[in-house]
């Protein structure tokens, strides 16, 4: 990451990341927006688009097997913003 330009692709990768879902201000969505989010993580974890192919290029551990999808799935299904602090 202190490499450029690989530095500047990791950072640009990070913020857009934070974009789409950032666990750090999760607790600020609305209940709408939370729910809308957990709706999401459900479906790209399904459709096999997270975590990236780019990411997992570099991380091979970050691979997920068919039942960590399943467990990550099942646990964002099961969440609601009724159970979340806002």
């Amino acid at each position: 990451a202190n490499v450029q330009p690989v530095g500047w692709w990791i950072n640009r990768h990070i913020k857009g990341g934070k974009r789409h879902l950032n666990f750090s201000e999760f607790g600020t969505y609305s209940s709408k927006k939370a729910n809308h989010k957990l709706h999401e993580i459900a479906e790209v974890i399904a459709e096999g688009e997270m975590p990236m192919f780019s990411y997992t290029l570099m991380h091979a551990n970050a691979k997920l097997s068919q039942a960590q999808q399943q467990l990550l799935i099942k646990w964002a299904k099961g969440v609601s913003a009724s159970n979340i602090e806002n």
